[in-house]
């Protein structure tokens, strides 16, 4: 399986950091997710970036020049203290 990460990965447009953008990949797959960590952030604050990403028009455009692939389709994945994270990640064949 080949990953990419992009840590604390700015986007002007949105005026957001995203704490992970991860692009996973198995030889015919992928699979685009942004991963927020939740440590001490307000849960105000995590939903107006999770609502940022979900109603801006071009997330998917700007996933697919940023990983170098067609992504149709993203995923955001929060994770809170104590969580793990392969419990939320889909199966990939």
């Amino acid at each position: 399986m080949g990953i990419k990460i992009f840590r604390e990965h700015y986007i002007q447009k949105l005026d957001r950091r995203a704490d992970a953008i991860v692009f996973l990949s198995t030889e015919d797959m992928g699979y685009v997710f942004l991963l927020e960590c939740v440590h001490e952030e307000k849960e105000d604050y995590l939903n107006s970036k999770i609502r940022s990403w979900k109603e801006w028009p071009d997330a998917t455009d700007y996933l697919s020049r940023l990983t170098g692939v067609h992504v149709p389709h993203f995923d955001i994945i929060v994770l809170r203290e104590g969580e793990q994270l392969c419990e939320k990640l889909p199966v990939l064949d």
